[in-house]
């Protein structure tokens, strides 16, 4: 995990929020008001947190969406640069990223089944060597995506929205 203090470990609990705030484009004050609404619908055990807090775990958001907006705007048989991969607050060191790199791709699984179309969040992970460029990558999670929807009586129609994280 990136090098967080216990502040920022205790703040990762209102990640969702956070990350959806950076997705959407939220004010300060939307994504403080989805913080409350959080903390209120969880009860008392759940973490209070200060602005810096949120504000760093805001710029790691921050960093995912323009490197997933980068992604999307690259050509299918483009390869794949640093522009492309985030850092995301779970992140290993650099130093054990150089020593056996590890990514995490994650995007939005739509498949169809018998009660219509659904998405779902997956993760894919990838040791050491990854696809170079984004139509080797989009093929490789098209057909993982398949066998992941096959699991579970589902048709694999497409991913979308895919975000790469050193991971």
């Amino acid at each position: 995990m990136a090098d967080l203090s216990d502040r920022q470990r205790r703040a990762l609990f209102y990640w969702g929020s956070v990350e959806r705030g950076a997705h959407e484009g939220w004010t300060t004050a939307q994504l403080w008001e989805s913080i409350r609404a959080a903390r209120e619908a969880y009860g008392g055990d759940a973490p209070r947190v200060g602005a810096i807090e949120v504000g760093q775990l805001r710029a790691y958001a921050g960093g995912i969406v323009r490197a997933a907006n980068a992604y999307e705007r690259l050509p299918d048989s483009s390869g794949l640069s640093s522009e492309h991969f985030a850092e995301a607050p779970w992140s290993r060191p650099l130093s054990q990223r150089n020593t056996l790199p590890m990514y995490q791709v994650r995007f939005e699984h739509v498949t169809t089944g018998p009660g219509g179309e659904s998405i779902d969040f997956r993760s894919v992970f990838f040791r050491g060597s990854f696809p170079a460029t984004k139509q080797d990558l989009e093929a490789r999670l098209e057909g993982d995506a398949a066998l992941m929807a096959a699991d579970y009586d589902q048709e694999h129609v497409q991913v979308q929205n895919i975000s790469i994280l050193a991971a």
